[in-house]
């Protein structure tokens, strides 16, 4: 027995497309655009929520935050820190180093 789960997703496009075919017929190109309609309002009245609220500047520091003590993000600021503090310091040759020229 074959379940929904494994048809692939264009077949389960194609079914609900006949399904809703046949329930709603030649209403169906007015059904989806209202619902087209109603999904951006939806998210137009989200948006405007989070900008009245000031949720979205809470989120953004969160975000920034987040970011600035992230273990992986001090971890890289302090290796490219120790990285260019190498490349600065004068190169001293070990006393192995100098035996080796003398020899």
């Amino acid at each position: 027995m074959i379940t929904f789960a494994l048809i692939p997703h264009w077949t389960e496009f194609m079914v609900a497309l006949v399904v809703g075919l046949l329930l709603f017929g030649g209403k169906l190109p007015e059904i989806a655009k209202d619902l087209g309609r109603s999904f951006f309002k939806l998210k137009r009245t989200m948006n405007d929520i989070r900008k009245e609220t000031g949720l979205e500047d809470t989120i953004r520091d969160l975000k920034k935050d987040v970011e600035e003590n992230n273990p992986v993000n001090q971890f890289e600021r302090e290796v490219r820190q120790k990285s260019s503090e190498a490349v600065d310091a004068d190169f001293e040759p070990s006393s192995s180093d100098e035996d080796s020229n003398k020899g």
